[in-house]
């Protein structure tokens, strides 16, 4: 068995970008993830992210798909990542 999550729109305001905020909300969601599949438990995520951000994400291990698309007039790119 296991768990299939998504993340999506989690966003950091202008003026409190590139001080790791951003990070440390994915590195704690992340601890969180492992734990949640440290019984054998297959956990798998889904994560939105804003076309061109894909960088930031990859640095934390999400891979990025070829599956595109527009939500609210913005391009997004999938990432996926298991744990």
């Amino acid at each position: 068995g296991g768990y299939m999550y998504l993340i999506a729109d989690v966003m950091v305001r202008p003026d409190c970008q590139r001080l790791g905020v951003g990070k440390a909300m994915l590195v704690r969601i992340n601890e969180w993830l492992e734990m949640v599949g440290k019984d054998g438990l297959c956990v798998m995520v889904n994560l939105m992210a804003t076309k061109g951000n894909e960088g930031f994400y990859e640095k934390l291990g999400y891979t990025k798909t070829e599956e595109y698309h527009m939500d609210e007039f913005c391009p997004h790119v999938t990432m996926r990542k298991a744990f």
